[in-house]
């Protein structure tokens, strides 16, 4: 990848995050890691801010634009600006799937609503073990009797399956 590449890319968005360009960029450089992607685009920015080819628009997150752009850059970058779904003032997000700003209220409830949709995995009781052993035993893994045994007991065939082998494990520990 080359500066020129950065330019070009830089040219098109006019108003842009770190994140948002390396994403742009990547689609085209997907065989590099974004590692190397963003550490590229920040030293080639890093660069330019000193020559005055770019300037930081926005303290957090960092927005940066093409010296042209740096007065009307807010017309630009308008369509991205996004409303808080817990007070709905409104904000830049970090990353595309922000919902919430970052006041400490708004946050609080983000972690609310986090911890409320929070599922916790049942725990296997002894009988489901025995049933599942019994159906299983030494004799093998099918699909067709987990298929089964995930309608009896209310569990997936992924979860039965996984139970099945950790017990093939501690049977070949003993």
């Amino acid at each position: 990848m080359r500066r020129s590449d950065i330019w070009v890319a830089i040219e098109d968005l006019k108003v842009f995050q770190i994140r948002e360009l390396v994403d742009y960029l990547h689609r085209e450089w997907d065989f590099l890691p974004k590692s190397q992607v963003k550490k590229k685009v920040w030293t080639s920015i890093q660069s330019w801010i000193k020559d005055g080819l770019i300037v930081r628009v926005y303290k957090e997150p960092p927005i940066f634009a093409h010296s042209e752009h740096k007065s009307n850059w807010k017309e630009i970058y308008k369509n991205k600006i996004k409303f808080c779904s817990h007070c709905g003032k409104p904000f830049i997000p970090r990353s595309p799937n922000q919902k919430f700003c970052h006041r400490k209220l708004c946050d609080r409830d983000r972690q609310l609503l986090k911890k409320k949709n929070f599922k916790r995995k049942p725990r296997w009781k002894e009988e489901e073990v025995k049933l599942l052993w019994e159906t299983f035993g030494l004799k093998g893994f099918s699909k067709e009797k987990a298929e089964e045994l995930s309608q009896k007991l209310g569990r997936s065939v992924t979860a039965i399956k996984e139970k099945y082998r950790e017990l093939r494990r501690a049977t070949q520990c003993v």
